[in-house]
């Protein structure tokens, strides 16, 4: 989750919604004119092309199974670590420091990660980079100690998975020839949803229902070990180091300045740009606030009243509604213009989140209202119970379908609007604003939520997108015209 920054590359985007998100680049594995493998022999050339065509080269498919199995564990390690910390603490303030724990190796580090693994040897960066997660995931297993451990864990993973990122980018060009780039990229763009569904649906939930969080922590660091041997079959890095520019002698952490600063200054200039990445802030932002809240909701008297590992319920359902909005949004765009859309979609959003906020208030209201005793409410609580689910879930799919519409929307104008030689520096800007300007809402909604409930930050988001909606999105103010 990292962006390389050199001149000439052209981002497109991958998304994951445990709360990590990685700008990836298209020139960063499109610079071989042949096939070549890291000892600079030519590679045979199939006769068919795509995916499976890319699959069936032994060094690419080691380099895909160990993002693969990285990424699942990753994913299975943040549903635990959420979960261990709502069992630990019953408090929504601290998962909401577990989340901003995450995040902040994103923002800080993201963009200099990439400029310094553009220095280094990558399949070092690989190597190192996924045993040092070996390490850091048995780490977890001692926050019975301590919840500061999980913190401390997942700002030391997370900040290990910026370097793992651009370095396995840079390594796919060594491994396959050039017209075989775009169906490598859009695989690995697939693979983070794909992991998502196996850690954070398949692999997480039964396994903590089952034994409980520490059995995730061990499963994910042996998993780490299968991706280490995978790493380990890689050719050697024989990629050529970048060639020196004006820019070669001055230090990391100024040229990632510069570079935001130039980002900055065109998005600020451009009024598209700019409504765009607020825009992606503040879909990004309720994400995080719904993955915050979701394990507490999922076992509160006035949430699901079931579980806080079956916080799934809400979560997986989102995914869901992304990635149907994701695939249909090219037509949607084509039937109602791109402004138009997201107008409707924060609309949709607000109402989502105020129909969410109400569920389990108004279902708690009638069975108190209908039944005189204790345990007939119990009992009907119980009776209940799948169709409360089955609702939350329904309308957490269509705020995540409102969410993937505004998301999706605002990168598309982001990566139109830019011009390619600031490509780089305008999507290194979002990955860096938009998980910083998370992070103060993220810490605020966990103590609003054990301060005045669950339900009722939920709504006071509903109203807060409606807000924002009316000041840079409704008739009443001045839009982009398609």
């Amino acid at each position: 989750m990292s962006c390389n920054l050199r001149r000439r590359r052209t981002p497109t985007k991958g998304v994951d919604i445990a709360g990590t998100r990685r700008v990836t680049s298209a020139a960063a594995v499109g610079t071989a004119d042949a096939p070549a493998t890291a000892a600079g022999q030519a590679a045979p050339e199939p006769n068919e092309g795509g995916v499976f065509a890319a699959l069936a080269r032994p060094a690419f498919r080691n380099l895909w199974l160990a993002e693969l199995l990285s990424q699942t564990a990753l994913n299975a390690i943040w549903f635990a670590a959420i979960v261990a910390t709502e069992k630990e603490t019953h408090s929504t303030t601290q998962i909401s420091f577990t989340v901003v724990s995450a995040m902040l190796p994103v923002a800080l580090f993201g963009v200099l990660a990439g400029l310094l693994v553009d220095r280094w040897n990558k399949k070092r960066v690989l190597l190192w980079s996924t045993v040092l997660r070996v390490a850091i995931s048995a780490g977890y297993l001692w926050y019975g100690r301590s919840i500061g451990v999980i913190f401390a864990m997942n700002f030391l993973i997370n900040l290990v998975a910026q370097f793992f990122s651009p370095a396995m980018l840079a390594t796919i060009p060594l491994l396959l020839p050039k017209r075989l780039l775009t169906a490598a990229t859009g695989l690995f763009n697939l693979t983070l949803n794909l992991s998502q569904i196996l850690g954070m649906v398949l692999l997480g939930p039964p396994l903590i229902k089952l034994v409980g969080p520490g059995i995730v922590f061990a499963l994910a660091s042996g998993i780490y070990v299968v991706a280490t041997l995978f790493v380990v079959a890689l050719p050697v890095d024989a990629l050529p180091p970048p060639p020196r520019d004006r820019d070669a002698g001055r230090r990391p952490l100024a040229r990632v300045r510069d570079e935001l600063r130039e980002g900055w200054g065109f998005v600020r200039a451009d009024h598209r740009s700019w409504l765009a990445m607020l825009h992606l802030a503040l879909t990004w932002t309720i994400l995080f606030v719904l993955i915050t809240l979701a394990p507490r909701y999922a076992a509160a008297r006035n949430g699901l009243r079931i579980e806080s590992d079956d916080a799934v319920f809400v979560l997986a359902p989102a995914g869901l509604g992304m990635a149907l909005a994701a695939g249909l949004l090219d037509k949607l765009t084509r039937r109602f213009g791109r402004w138009r859309l997201v107008s409707i979609g924060l609309v949709g959003l607000a109402l989502a989140l105020a129909v969410l906020s109400g569920i389990a208030p108004i279902a708690n209201w009638w069975v108190h209202s209908a039944f005189a005793t204790r345990a007939a409410r119990q009992s009907i609580h119980a009776e209940i119970l799948v169709p409360r689910v089955f609702a939350v879930g329904l309308v957490a799919l269509v705020a995540g379908w409102w969410v993937g519409i505004v998301t999706v929307t605002a990168e598309a104008v982001l990566l139109e609007r830019a011009p390619a030689a600031l490509r780089g520096r305008v999507f290194a800007l979002q990955l860096t604003f938009t998980n910083l300007a998370s992070v103060l809402p993220l810490l605020l909604v966990g103590g609003l939520a054990d301060l005045i409930g669950i339900n009722a930050v939920i709504l006071l988001t509903g109203i807060i997108v409606l807000l924002v909606w009316a000041a840079t999105a409704s008739p009443f103010v001045r839009r982009p015209v398609d």
